[in-house]
């Protein structure tokens, strides 16, 4: 699995990483497109390699994705056994 920065950037965005709260940090796992967004071909392409999952179709057309276990560790989060998203040791800053 390769990411590049816009993979990171998309990850982080969807999991809330951009606050300066950490505890803030996996308090979401979404991230919104409609097809013919500026994101949605690069989601297609994260989704392929395995960072994202589709979750679901909005009857308007937005897509909604959600990072998947791969995702998380690309940006240095996991999945706790409680099913809370939590910061590793190796945060990608």
């Amino acid at each position: 699995m390769t990411t590049n920065a816009k993979h990171t950037e998309i990850i982080k965005h969807m999991l809330g990483m951009g606050s300066k709260n950490r505890q803030e940090w996996g308090a979401r796992n979404y991230f919104a497109s409609y097809r013919d967004g500026t994101e949605f071909q690069t989601l297609k392409d994260m989704e392929r390699a395995g960072l994202v999952k589709h979750t679901q179709t909005s009857p308007s057309g937005m897509h909604y994705y959600a990072a998947t276990d791969n995702g998380l560790a690309a940006v240095g989060m996991r999945r706790a056994h409680n099913g809370y998203l939590i910061p590793t040791d190796e945060v990608v800053a």
